[in-house]
């Protein structure tokens, strides 16, 4: 994969390509905390046959350091990219906070061929508790009472199942220091609001099955209703990085959404 930068938002975002051009391009967005680093096993399986792009969000991997972090800013930044690359058809595939930059996109832009989102909840649904919406904008101040070391072994155990998959995430998260990762957590904690939209392609949402993380197993059954056409899927073996705990799984849900 060859590194690009692109600025946007003046923020440098680093982005990567392979060096194949098809039809279809598959756009990668990864969650909270880690980098296009995620995306090893479906850039090893797909980069072969298909146009990859996966990117460092801003904030993240080597799209550091970054001012102001959103959801809503980082979803233009991938459009940026998109343009940049004169990318013609394009199914955006996000795991975490990358399926809240493309339910941002979605909103904003739309215009791909498909959305894949994986352990993520829906942000323009009225479907939280005033608990929940409590508890997730005081979220920051909550991690930041936790040592940093304590902190990252908490999350990486409650993200990842297999030992490959922990070794892979907390090699990530030691890309941050402690006050990059909470500072642009409240770009996460802000971004849910109502909404009254319709994705205009394909929509593929789920999780995997021991995926404990905030309210997305709670919130699986509202996508359905919410979005006509949705489907609803679940990976077994897997937790919150399912595309790392369950790779050949997650790769197939790939191959069979798009073809």
């Amino acid at each position: 994969m060859e590194r690009r930068v692109l600025n946007s938002n003046e923020c440098d975002i680093s982005y990567y390509v392979n060096d194949l051009r098809s039809d279809m391009t598959l756009v990668f967005i990864h969650g909270y905390g880690v980098d296009s680093d995620m995306w090893k096993p479906q850039i090893t399986h797909f980069s072969e046959w298909y146009s990859v792009i996966t990117i460092d969000i801003r904030g993240h991997g080597n799209s550091k350091p970054c001012g102001e972090f959103t959801v809503r800013i980082a979803a233009e930044d991938v459009r940026n990219i998109i343009i940049k690359e004169s990318v013609k058809e394009f199914i955006l595939i996000g795991l975490s906070m990358g399926g809240y930059i493309i339910q941002e996109f979605a909103y904003q832009y739309g215009g791909a061929k498909g959305y894949m989102i994986t352990g993520s909840t829906p942000i323009f649904l009225p479907v939280y508790s005033n608990f929940e919406k409590w508890a997730l904008k005081h979220s920051s101040a909550l991690m930041s009472l936790y040592p940093w070391k304590t902190l990252k072994k908490e999350m990486t155990k409650a993200c990842a199942l297999t030992s490959a998959a922990q070794d892979a995430v907390s090699s990530m998260f030691d890309k941050f220091n402690k006050k990059e990762f909470i500072g642009s957590w409240g770009g996460i904690a802000n971004c849910l609001r109502e909404v009254n939209f319709q994705f205009d392609a394909p929509l593929l949402v789920g999780c995997g099955d021991q995926d404990k993380t905030g309210t997305i197993k709670k919130c699986m059954k509202y996508w359905e209703e919410a979005y006509p056409g949705c489907t609803l899927f679940i990976i077994e073996n897997a937790s919150h990085v399912a595309n790392l705990d369950a790779p050949d799984a997650f790769n197939q849900l790939i191959e069979n959404f798009f073809n």
